[in-house]
């Protein structure tokens, strides 16, 4: 059976807080009992004249006051050990649950690493063993090999995007959001026509309102969800994207008339390598989506979407306004 590493650790942080309760208590105690002593006596030698009548009393009530404290500290103790093994719960909570999530990512990651890997080595081992092996062939193995390699480089540069996402040091300047939204339609508009979708860039936003950001971020934040627009909406379908300044914020809007997504999978759509089903399935890393909720966060921006299967999504993205 499994040691439960984490209820180890809160037996022995539950330790270590009733030993320095002990240590606490065992202090005051001593520190009390002299106290209580002493007034015992100043007022025992002057309402009590007979010497051994008085000592007779001041023994009798220290044996009290001791036992009293004694019974004091063990219900202190018992009620440290109670709290403490239930505050340590609540302390390791969110150790756990970061553990869980990091184990879970790892997991997820390495299995994602391993099927582009061992796609390649088993078509370079098949190839290798093949005594008629010709020029047409091994260009084949070639293609498949560099389109495996695409994918392993698509993936660590989104692994390295969300290590990144978790850094302070990143350069942020002021930035005319619609020209993202520009460049990044601009990028996307050829895939778009493959699709015969009609890919769409409307609003209006002051000159004089920027976003204080970081121009790769924003780059792929957008990228993600324009490009995702397109990948899960059927050929002949729409992709719109709109902007508008309300108050303090960009509210930027990518519209599709898609697949959708199911209420089920709502909740889980922000998770690294979540896929819904496989209707929504690619040959992505399925971190495009962490990766860009990851972004928004660090422009203290909000993200939302709203979806009905069949019917399309919509994913809503507000940044802060800065005028210059």
């Amino acid at each position: 059976m499994r040691r439960d590493e984490f209820f180890v650790t809160r037996v022995r942080l539950t330790i270590f807080y009733t030993i320095l309760a002990v240590v606490f208590l065992c202090a005051f105690s001593i520190v009390l009992y002299e106290i209580l002593l002493g007034r015992l006596s100043e007022s025992a030698t002057e309402t009590i004249l007979d010497p051994t009548i008085r000592m007779i009393v001041i023994g009798k009530t220290a044996d009290i006051i001791q036992n009293l404290i004694f019974l004091g500290d063990t219900l202190v103790l018992f009620l440290v050990i109670i709290v403490g093994f239930f505050l340590t719960k609540k302390t390791l909570a969110p150790i756990k649950e970061t553990v869980r999530k990091q184990n879970r990512f790892i997991a997820d990651a390495s299995h994602e690493l391993r099927t582009p890997l061992a796609v390649m080595k088993t078509g370079i081992e098949v190839s290798l063993r093949r005594k008629d092996l010709s020029a047409e062939n091994a260009r084949e193995v070639l293609a498949e090999t560099l389109k495996e390699v695409s994918l392993l480089t698509e993936l660590s540069n989104n692994l390295l995007s969300i290590s990144k996402g978790h850094l302070s040091d990143i350069t942020f300047e002021k930035i005319y959001l619609p020209d993202v939204l520009y460049r990044e339609i601009e990028r996307l508009k050829n895939i778009a026509e493959i699709k015969n979708i009609k890919l769409t860039l409307s609003g209006s936003a002051p000159t004089d309102k920027f976003v204080m950001g970081n121009d790769f971020m924003l780059s792929q934040t957008f990228y993600n969800l324009i490009h995702n627009a397109i990948v899960y909406t059927p050929d002949g379908g729409e992709v719109s994207v709109d902007y508008v300044v309300v108050g303090d914020r960009y509210i930027v809007g990518i519209s599709d008339t898609g697949i959708g997504i199911s209420k089920e999978a709502m909740p889980h759509i922000f998770e690294p390598f979540y896929r819904a089903d496989n209707s929504r399935a690619t040959n992505g890393s399925g971190l495009g989506l962490s990766i860009t909720r990851s972004h928004v966060s660090l422009h203290l921006g909000a993200i939302a979407v709203k979806s009905e299967v069949d019917k399309g999504t919509k994913f809503t993205v507000a940044l802060p306004v800065f005028s210059s």
